[in-house]
């Protein structure tokens, strides 16, 4: 099978690097990077494949990234980019320099940050509900017999009424951490439970006070929330660069 060369990031820089054999693939590739007018595309040899999206290969693209943030501010390729040629890349990155020294320029000392947060006892959540309700408590709705199936029209007041709910306490989270960030984007909610997913570009100088608004927040209510805080991370969900390479 022919060779290529797998594209991870972009990183402003002339300096020739090598951050180890840790290319995707599980060969053991080096990877490096190719310089052109400032800017460099961190690459490794791979074979002309299209790789599975999964969790081992993701990862894989990702521990390279994330190594290649602590010394520079990085443009994420998505997944499986792979070149022909190096004159491939050089011709991409003369062709959008100015482009991409744009977008470096703008995430210089920032990173992403995950929060999601969720309600640590649904039965409590349930009772808020029904206490809140005057026809819900007349029916002495209990939440075991909601778990247990007995939904129809009641389980789909409950649940629109635990929509509002959620949207309320949602937009405390969003109102509080916006501030703190320099862009930011709320993504779907996965599960019941989920009260609020969000991603943020944070400026380093800036993590500590999101940390700490996370943690107040956090503590509202008697220890309500359990939170997922996930990063540093490269800004996977602002930048994912798509390339068009060869042909």
């Amino acid at each position: 099978m022919r060779e290529g060369k797998y594209i991870y990031c972009i990183i402003a820089t002339d300096e020739a690097k090598e951050f180890g054999p840790i290319g995707l693939g599980g060969r053991g590739d080096e990877v490096h990077n190719v310089c052109c007018g400032g800017l460099s595309a961190v690459i490794s040899n791979t074979q002309m494949t299209k790789y599975e999206l999964s969790p081992e290969t993701l990862l894989a693209h990702e521990r390279v990234v994330e190594k290649v943030m602590k010394d520079y501010a990085v443009l994420p390729v998505r997944f499986c980019t792979v070149a022909e040629s190096v004159t491939d890349i050089m011709r991409l990155l003369e062709l959008r320099h100015n482009e991409f020294i744009g977008l470096i320029k703008d995430l210089e000392n920032k990173a992403e940050i995950g929060v999601k947060v969720f309600w640590k006892d649904m039965e409590i959540v349930f009772n808020e509900i029904v206490n809140e309700n005057a026809e819900l408590k007349d029916k002495g709705l209990k939440f075991h017999r909601l778990a247990e199936g007995d939904r129809v029209e009641i389980g789909k007041e409950v649940a629109k009424i635990l929509d509002d709910k959620r949207e309320e306490e949602s937009d405390i989270w969003t109102s509080s951490l916006i501030k703190l960030s320099n862009q930011y984007k709320i993504l779907k909610v996965q599960k019941e439970n989920m009260v609020f997913n969000a991603v943020f570009l944070v400026e380093n100088l800036r993590m500590t006070k999101l940390d700490e608004k996370v943690n107040e927040l956090a503590g509202r209510k008697g220890n309500r929330y359990d939170v997922k805080y996930i990063g540093p991370t490269p800004p996977y969900n602002f930048v994912n660069l798509e390339l068009k390479l060869g042909k």
